[in-house]
């Protein structure tokens, strides 16, 4: 059976000087991947389908999940949001702003 790095914890640490962010698709385009203040909901969701198209082909996809559902980081990571981590069980330790994460989104 092949081990799904996305899904898998890597079998390694990560990084303490998260070299891998050098080999990143996103390097220098943190405006996709962090939303600016007072985002209207339809602006948000095309930064974050443009954010994850560009972690669809990226090499270092996995690694990167790993550090935003380990460190609960905010933005988009490794192509999951927010609210994809908290799903899967790595929720945010101090909610940002006024942010509500939905509901529905708990629920699933």
């Amino acid at each position: 059976m092949t081990r799904d790095p996305v899904r898998t914890p890597p079998e390694f640490p990560l990084s303490p000087d998260q070299s891998w962010t050098a080999k990143a698709a996103c390097h220098g385009r943190t405006e996709l991947f962090f939303p600016p203040h007072a985002e209207r909901p339809s602006a948000r969701l095309a930064r974050e389908a443009e954010a994850k198209h560009v972690c669809t082909e990226c090499a270092v996809r996995a690694e990167c999940r790993w550090f935003g559902r380990i460190n609960h980081e905010h933005g988009i990571w490794g192509g999951e949001t927010e609210e994809e981590r908290i799903r899967a069980g790595y929720p945010l330790l101090a909610p940002v702003g006024n942010r509500r994460i939905r509901r529905n989104t708990l629920a699933s």
